[in-house]
Parts: C-alpha cells; sequence; structure tokens
C-alpha cells in the first residue's frame, strides 16, 4: 500500500505533466491552471483524510522491532505493539509526523531503555497530532536531565499519553520541551527523580494520573514553560507533590497521601487523605468503592469528578496504610 505522501508525490507529479503538456497543445482554450489547482486539492484531501485514518503496522508479525516499524509507518499510520519486553531506544523523527504507537496491554508490553531513553520524540512539528498509550516504559537513563520519555518539539505537535505505566525510569518519568502535551490515565511509580517534568516553551495537561513512590517531585514545571495544568492527580508515598514556579499555572483537585513533602493547601480544592488502593504492595492502584478519590466520597463537598488514573474497582477494607512508612514501601517495592 502506498503512503499518503507517495500518493500526493504520485498527484504532484501527473499535475506537472499536465502542465507541461498545456505548454504545447494547440488547443487555446485548455486552463492547465484549474487543472493544476484540482489536482493539489485532491492532494490535499488525500493528506487529510490520511491523517488518523492509515494502516496499523503490528509488531513483531511485520516488523521485528519497534524501531522498525517506526520507520516503515506513513502519515497517520498507527504502530501496534503486541505484549512483549522490547529492550530498545525508540526514536520517532521528524520523519514519522501524525504517528500513534500503541501498545497491547500497559502491563504487558515494556519498552526498557536498558538505561537510555526508552522513547524519543525530535522534531515533531508542524500542526499535527499524535498519540502514545498502552505501554510500560522502564529503566531510563539515570543522569539529571534523562526521561524514560522525551518529546522534543516545535512548540506546535500535539501529544496524548493516556494508559501508559512509568516505572523504576533511573531518571524522570518523562520530560517535554517545546511542545503540546496531554497525560491521562498514567501511573507514575518509583521515579528516582521526578515523574513530569515540564521544561521550556511546553503546554501540558496532567489531569487524572497516579504518583506512586516518586523519589522526586511528581510534577516539576520550569519557570519558563509556558502553561501547566496539573488537576485530579493522585500523589501517595513519594516526596514533593507538584513544583508549580509561574502564578499562570493551574492546580487543584489533587489528592495527597503520605508524602515526605506536600503542596497540600496551596489550591483550595487539593485534600489530603487515604486513597484506598485495592492493594499497594500487589501494586494494584484501582480504589476501593469507599475511596475519598470517587466521585461522591470527596471531603467538603467537593466536586472533583474521578481522581487518579484508575476508578474504583474493589469492595475492600482499606488496608492500614495509614500506618504505613515510607522506609516499609521502599522496602516491599524492592
Amino acid at each position: 500500500m502506498k503512503s499518503s505522501e507517495a500518493k500526493i508525490h504520485h498527484f504532484s507529479i501527473v499535475a506537472q505533466a499536465w502542465d507541461d503538456q498545456d505548454r504545447h497543445s494547440p488547443r487555446k482554450d485548455w486552463n492547465s491552471s484549474k487543472y493544476t489547482t484540482y489536482l493539489a486539492l485532491l492532494a490535499a484531501c488525500l493528506l487529510h483524510a490520511a491523517v488518523g485514518h492509515g494502516a496499523t503496522i503490528t509488531v513483531p508479525d511485520q516488523y521485528a522491532s519497534i524501531q522498525e516499524a517506526v520507520d516503515h509507518a506513513g502519515v497517520g499510520d498507527e504502530v501496534f505493539v503486541r505484549s512483549g519486553v522490547y529492550f530498545e531506544n525508540v526514536l520517532l523523527s521528524y520523519r514519522n509526523p501524525y504517528l500513534d504507537l500503541r501498545g497491547e496491554d500497559a502491563a504487558t508490553t515494556v519498552i526498557n531503555g536498558s538505561g537510555g531513553t526508552c522513547i524519543e520524540v525530535v522534531g515533531i512539528g508542524s500542526t499535527g497530532s499524535a498519540s502514545i498509550s498502552g505501554l510500560t516504559l522502564t529503566n531510563g537513563p539515570d543522569d539529571f536531565g534523562g526521561s524514560c520519555l522525551r518529546i522534543y518539539g516545535s512548540g506546535e505537535g500535539s501529544w496524548t499519553i493516556t494508559n501508559n505505566i512509568f516505572r523504576d525510569t533511573n531518571g524522570s518519568g518523562i520530560l517535554v520541551l517545546y511542545d503540546n502535551v496531554a497525560l491521562s490515565g498514567n501511573l507514575f511509580l518509583r521515579c528516582a527523580s521526578r515523574g513530569v517534568f515540564v521544561s521550556s516553551g511546553a503546554t501540558v495537561s496532567i489531569v487524572n494520573n497516579t504518583f506512586v513512590a516518586v523519589a522526586g517531585t511528581g510534577v516539576y514545571a520550569h519557570p519558563q514553560a509556558t502553561y501547566a495544568k496539573v488537576s485530579g492527580n493522585i500523589f501517595a508515598y513519594g516526596h514533593l507533590d507538584y513544583s508549580l514556579t509561574n502564578d499562570l499555572f493551574d492546580y487543584g483537585c489533587n489528592l495527597f497521601w503520605s508524602q515526605s513533602s506536600s503542596r497540600c493547601g496551596s489550591a483550595p480544592t487539593d485534600f489530603e487523605a487515604d486513597p484506598q488502593f485495592c492493594d499497594y504492595f500487589a501494586e494494584n492502584f484501582s480504589l476501593c468503592a469507599d475511596s475519598p478519590a470517587n466521585p461522591g466520597n470527596q471531603p467538603l463537598d467537593l466536586d472533583c469528578g474521578q481522581i487518579g488514573a484508575f476508578g474504583s474497582a474493589c469492595s475492600c477494607e482499606p488496608q492500614a496504610s495509614a500506618t504505613a512508612t515510607w522506609g516499609s514501601l521502599k522496602n516491599a517495592y524492592r
């Protein structure tokens, strides 16, 4: 199957051929500009139709590695990754705009960076959008600026990062520079530095995620970040919830529990309460039915909607997490 880029190139060649034919045609009523315009519009329509409606490339069925699949993907294609562990450092560059990368199941589809960046997005610009979902990213670089997912764009691309797990990352979970990113439904577990690092020129929405045992700051927004929204998240058993260094940033409706340092109270809709995970020692961070993160259970008559990445999934008596110490939790996670 030809990619949409190839089809558009084909139409441009045809348009040029018709234009050349017109220059040598004895007919004086031939108006090639109309045909050239028509073909250009047709090509544009093909491009528009291709975005979000491309082919699905499956790993490892069609290509053994995720990188090979990405390199062969066209505009609007989806790379679907079956469950398994992939030791890769995947690069999404300007050659792969509008690419959707989707794992079969976040719990069983793992990209292990082996000490390098698991997925790096470089130069995705223009006005396109893309997504990354259903993956576990782990074992990234351990330097200060290192992260399992690094998005370095032009400020005009849009990314949706949903239903992923960032665990044992060595550095940060995600670093965003100069692009627009929406994060939701993600779990950040035992990130050694930050969960999310919002750097210069980035516009990031961080809504309905769960941060557990993040050793540094759950969300850090650089003063030169364009905008950051932090709302409806759970921060538990870590260090600092979030650090937003610009008064224009938006935050609220976040739940904090057993953080060694907390900004609880920074927003009137933020509150502290045991989230009542179904089984945090088994890394099941769904919520008990009575969890204060669920709608209708929130204190002070708050109407925050669902808080955290996962809804209610068990009817349980919450474990004695209120008496658990940070040291005991770290030992349990080793």
